[in-house]
């Protein structure tokens, strides 16, 4: 069994449609795929024989949980099994869980209903495997290259805002 000490999140840096965004991204984590487009296994092969980078298809999504609106509500939705692997950030996965808002928050922060879930979503997790909010990440914290949950994304707000729910779960309880 895994043993879980932190959670990374993440952003699928696209515009959240009407349409449940989750079977894409499965779709795409689990398809051979060249600069950001699908393909067929058969169009791939000749082009990694070619020597170019050709993304492989996952064993699944690679976020445990993600967060969509869904019929004018968000929704927490599972990806991978939070008890396998996940494919999310390179050299983090084995001991973290990934969580994924859909959506890009280069211009604009994610929308406060959305934030409550996903601050509800860790406080649920933090609670559950004993993690510090402290041990909550934004991609971008990990040394990736990117800006992953978005520039927008306050990790540090967030941070605070886990925290406030978790203490909030103790007392009561």
């Amino acid at each position: 069994m895994r043993s879980i000490n932190s959670i990374i999140i993440h952003n699928s840096a696209t515009k959240d449609g009407s349409v449940v965004d989750v079977q894409a991204i499965r779709r795409y984590h689990t398809s051979y795929a060249y600069q950001g487009n699908i393909i067929k296994k058969t169009d791939a092969m000749p082009l990694i024989e070619q020597g170019k980078t050709v993304k492989k298809p996952w064993a699944d999504i690679g976020y445990h949980f993600l967060c969509e609106k869904v019929n004018d509500r968000y929704e927490i939705l599972v990806g991978r099994m939070w008890n396998i692997e996940g494919a999310h950030a390179t050299w983090h996965n084995f001991n973290t869980i990934g969580v994924c808002a859909v959506g890009a928050f280069e211009t604009e922060p994610p929308p406060a209903e959305q934030w409550q879930m996903l601050v509800k979503l860790c406080v649920v997790l933090a609670d559950q495997y004993s993690i510090k909010p402290e041990n909550i990440k934004g991609h971008r914290e990990l040394g990736a290259p990117k800006t992953c949950p978005g520039t927008m994304f306050d990790m540090n707000k967030f941070r605070a805002d886990v925290a406030k729910g978790v203490i909030a779960c103790i007392a009561h309880s």
